[in-house]
């Protein structure tokens, strides 16, 4: 017997209006096959995942995002790389450098925005997870600004580079990723204006 749940709103074609498969439980409907049982409301409500489970999706769903937020930028540097090697070169001719120029422009501009995305989910999902921990009373609470604080009052043991602790860092990566599309951009205009200078 296969049953599938559909969206309330799913266009579904019943044979009746009283028809059973039309109950919703849970924002979902049950769309049965001929001959199925009908599933009541309050059985779809006892399997209702806990709280416990949902707090572990959440809290798996942040450290994904959080791992995709720094994986943007890696791959950024590499391409960039390639990109202003070309761009930079001797002897390359306009045409292809100004294709590189153009790339690398896209690329730091798509980086940012990738960077800036992955950030606003992993944020959203840390906030969701303390708003979790407060409606629980939980007595230690590992998301939200009390962490953020913990973390910043800590030493990272570093030595004489501790003071780059002290740096933003999705600022700075931001701000990094966006000077090579600014290079970029001055190497085209010269590319056009003073070839002579990139020779």
């Amino acid at each position: 017997m296969l049953t599938r749940l559909l969206p309330c709103n799913h266009p579904v074609q019943e044979r009746t209006r009283n028809d059973p498969s039309r109950r919703c439980g849970m924002g979902y409907r049950l769309a049965m096959a001929e001959g199925d049982t009908p599933v009541p409301d309050d059985a779809l409500e006892a399997h209702a995942p806990s709280a416990d489970a949902i707090y572990g999706a959440l809290a798996a769903r942040r450290t994904q995002f959080d791992n995709l937020l720094w994986q943007a930028p890696v791959l950024s540097l590499t391409a960039q790389a390639f990109l202003m090697t070309v761009a930079l070169g001797s002897g390359v001719p306009l045409y292809s450098r100004t294709v590189a120029c153009l790339l690398s422009i896209i690329v730091a501009f798509l980086s940012v925005h990738i960077l800036t995305r992955h950030r606003q989910a992993e944020i959203t999902d840390a906030h969701w997870l303390r708003d979790l921990e407060k409606r629980a009373a939980v007595e230690y609470r590992v998301h939200g600004p009390g962490w953020q604080k913990r973390r910043n009052a800590t030493s990272p043991e570093a030595g004489p580079f501790n003071w780059f602790a002290r740096l933003p860092g999705y600022y700075t990566w931001a701000i990094g990723l966006s000077l090579f599309g600014v290079a970029s951009l001055v190497t085209l205009i010269l590319a056009w204006v003073g070839p002579s200078l990139l020779a």
